[in-house]
């Protein structure tokens, strides 16, 4: 009988000290600790060396403390599996919030995409038909003051001219003699 119950108080002690290095909470930790020295001092009552009163019904009774206490201590199987470790938990969300990201970046440069066709489009459409209602009547050619090149009034170019830096001419004579030179891509020379 005193041998059985040695090897269970030693059963007992060494899984406190494996639970004790595999958990992280501090409380839980305290209890292992308190369940080792449960089992020491039930082991010494055991033995009979330190308390020579107590008898071995308080050595057993201590291992079934100290045996109360692990059970409270073990997490359970089921609890391990559902509850994610931290890391894991930030890893998961830096990886959702990282491939949001690119959904909404690559959602924005296709929809920056379609606003820029569309406002070609749009620009091209409406272009020939806005110049003539707004530049005045004897407006033939319209010049860069910047770059002195002078554009057709439908020409494309004539979009990216800033209103302040806009020369309005009426015929090329005009502006040759202003120093501007025909843009290459309209043909200006031609609408005299």
């Amino acid at each position: 009988m005193k041998t059985i119950g040695f090897i269970i108080m030693l059963i007992f002690g060494i899984s406190g000290l494996l639970v004790g290095f595999s958990i992280k909470n501090m409380a839980d930790l305290l209890l292992v600790v308190m369940c080792i020295c449960l089992f020491l001092l039930g082991l010494m009552m055991w033995r009979k060396r330190t308390f020579g009163a107590l008898t071995k019904t308080s050595a057993i009774i201590m291992a079934i403390a100290s045996v109360l206490l692990f059970s409270a201590v073990l997490p359970d199987a089921n609890e391990l599996d559902s509850k994610p470790h931290k890391e894991t938990a930030v890893k998961d969300k830096l990886t959702k919030e990282k491939s949001k990201e690119e959904t909404i970046e690559f959602e924005t440069e296709e929809t920056v995409e379609k606003i820029e066709e569309t406002e070609l489009t749009e620009s091209e459409e409406t272009f020939a038909d806005e110049i003539p209602q707004t530049l005045p009547e004897m407006v033939v050619l319209v010049g860069n003051a910047n770059s002195h090149v002078y554009h057709a009034p439908d020409c494309e170019g004539v979009i990216n001219i800033k209103e302040k830096n806009r020369v309005y001419l009426s015929s090329v004579e005009e502006a040759e003699k202003l120093g501007m030179t025909p843009a290459g891509d309209c043909q200006p020379a031609e609408f005299n």
